[in-house]
């Protein structure tokens, strides 16, 4: 009896060792680690491809997902900002309501305490000529910032659908189909300019905030001189610090102040060198009657036409 139960107990433990096995070997004949024997080489290439293109996609995705989302974070809190600042300072651009009134009480209040035959008024109503060239520029440069920033939410939103279209895998197919699909994909996105879509967005909402910016000096300029004077100085300073690290990482590509305008900058200056060296004399001949117009400018002569 005891035999019967050893063998038993046996025979199960193989039985169990024998499924282990068996879905183990079904594991490595899908997985993509272990190459198997009747691949070709296409296929092997594929399963190649498909891995490198998953790591590179998620590190893209990942990249451009968060930069979207901080760009519409901001750009709604910013538009909201800016949105308030337009509703309260949009009066300034037409005539007072409560002027009229207050002309017409006051003159009033004239007539009622002057007991001569001849009344004269003492404030006369004016005819209303619009508003001042300050308030126009500010609300010029405010309602385009407002724009720009609204038109930046919507490229956000805009992009963030894109990207979750380009994260959608199709498990239709084979490998190869598979492969061929997501190049496709990715052919679309360098022919359309998605990266140069996607980085556009940060400038233009820097060009709203200059935009908000400019529109405040103006503002306060007609208001109090110093304050806006401060102001102007403040935005100055804030350009310069933006123009100098897009100047510092255009020259230092090893800079941390790397920004989209300083990589077209670099790839501008890239193709502006190539085309010296592969065609010296047109760009010679340019340099040299440049320098003869600077030359005859600077001296007086005439210019050689």
């Amino acid at each position: 009896m005891l035999k019967t139960t050893h063998h038993l107990t046996f025979c199960s433990d193989a039985k169990d060792v024998s499924s282990v096995l068996q879905e183990i070997l079904v594991t490595l004949r899908r997985s993509n680690i272990v190459p198997r024997g009747d691949e070709t080489k296409w296929v092997r290439f594929w399963n190649k491809y498909n891995q490198e293109a998953d790591e590179y996609d998620r590190e893209f995705l990942e990249r451009y997902k968060e930069d979207m989302s901080t760009t519409m974070i901001f750009s709604g809190l910013f538009t909201a900002v800016t949105a308030t600042i337009a509703s309260m300072s949009i009066s300034n651009l037409s005539q007072d309501p409560n002027l009229f009134t207050q002309i017409l009480l006051h003159n009033i209040f004239v007539s009622l305490n002057n007991t001569g035959e001849f009344i004269q008024m003492d404030m006369p109503l004016l005819p209303w000529t619009g508003p001042s060239k300050s308030v126009i520029w500010s609300q010029t440069f405010l309602y385009l910032s407002l724009v720009c920033s609204l038109l930046v939410a919507l490229g956000a939103v805009l992009a963030t659908q894109w990207l979750s279209r380009y994260k959608a895998v199709d498990e239709r197919g084979s490998v190869e189909d598979r492969g061929k699909r997501r190049q496709q994909k990715f052919d679309g996105l360098q022919a359309w300019g998605f990266r140069i879509f996607l980085e556009a967005l940060p400038l233009l909402l820097q060009l709203s905030l200059l935009l908000f910016g400019i529109s405040l000096c103006a503002y306060m300029w007609s208001q109090q001189r110093f304050i806006a004077g401060v102001l102007m100085f403040v935005n100055a300073f804030g350009g310069l610090l933006w123009v100098y690290t897009v100047v510092v990482s255009t020259i230092y590509p090893e800079s941390p102040y790397d920004t989209p305008l300083s990589d077209f900058l670099q790839a501008s200056a890239k193709r502006a060198r190539k085309a010296a060296t592969s065609n010296p004399s047109t760009f010679n001949a340019a340099r040299i009657q440049i320098t003869t117009y600077v030359f005859h400018f600077k001296y007086g002569y005439s210019f050689p036409f």
